[in-house]
């Protein structure tokens, strides 16, 4: 879009083509308003108290701005009706920075979902997310909550080098192929209980302030957390499908480990102190 229109001007532009069903691609530029997809095309009804909108076009935000929510889930006042979003092509975020709240949840994405080396300084909500395509979540700083709960990820997901400074949630989460988080940093507690991973996991030199927890998560490919550090980790009842590698792995206070079972070699822990990991 041309970089001489005003801000209101751009944030009409993307209403109007979202509405017909025409791609948007936006490039630096600073949009003051919300964007709230839920608005932009005419609702349906998927359930009693479920409506979806469906966006045709493809979207696309490079070194973008936004001061106004981004929103892709809204509730009606009594609590009764929710309206998601569903993509039919991309969401892709390339060096954006959001000031507000980031709120997709329960969106459906078909093609790439991407947001890369952006900076999310509000809270960021995926939760119940279905991403059929790769979802790339790659350089980004969480400066606030970030909710991935119970998101379904249907190909490949890249959260590498990421760093979340408040809280993050993927309990219940399904990864159907590999998930990438290796060089993540994590300032406060990370919660991954319940997570399925049926792919590999690398979590390599990954940095874990706080507590760690994958409880009675699933690990059906590779695990690996090769040179990580943990403050405290809690693997409790959790399955591993081959041999997790935690070679070199720093562990402040404990690596819990209680009732994990191991169906192909128990774990790799070259270099770990061992009286910090809990059997």
């Amino acid at each position: 879009m041309s970089s001489n229109r005003s801000a209101t001007g751009v944030v009409e532009d993307i209403r109007d083509r979202i509405a017909k069903g025409k791609d948007v691609y936006v490039e630096h530029r600073e949009i003051d308003e919300e964007l709230d997809f839920t608005a932009l095309t005419p609702a349906y009804t998927v359930s009693p108290g479920s409506k979806r909108v469906k966006i045709e076009g493809s979207i696309t935000f490079y070194k973008c701005q936004f001061k106004g929510k981004i929103t892709g889930y809204r509730t009606n006042s009594t609590l009764t009706e929710n309206t998601a979003v569903s993509f039919a092509k991309n969401i892709t975020f390339i060096e954006c920075t959001f000031e507000e709240e980031v709120n997709l949840r329960a969106c459906t994405v078909i093609d790439l979902a991407c947001f890369s080396n952006c900076f999310f300084l509000k809270k960021a909500n995926f939760e119940e997310c279905d991403f059929r395509g790769h979802a790339v979540f790659a350089k980004n700083q969480f400066k606030e909550v970030a909710r991935f709960q119970n998101v379904y990820f249907g190909n490949k997901a890249d959260f590498f080098r990421s760093e979340f400074f408040e809280r993050f949630n993927f309990q219940g989460a399904v990864f159907m192929l590999d998930a990438q988080f290796s060089s993540l940093k994590s300032y406060k507690s990370a919660d991954f209980a319940t997570v399925q991973f049926n792919g590999h996991a690398f979590f390599n030199y990954s940095e874990w302030q706080g507590q760690a927890g994958f409880e009675d998560a699933w690990f059906k490919g590779r695990c690996e957390f090769l040179s990580a550090k943990f403050e405290k980790a809690a693997f409790k009842n959790s399955r591993f499908f081959s041999a997790p590698r935690f070679d070199q792995a720093v562990v402040a206070s404990t690596l819990d480990l209680t009732g994990a079972r191991f169906m192909e070699r128990e774990p790799q822990l070259t270099g770990v102190d061992i009286s910090k990991v809990l059997r």
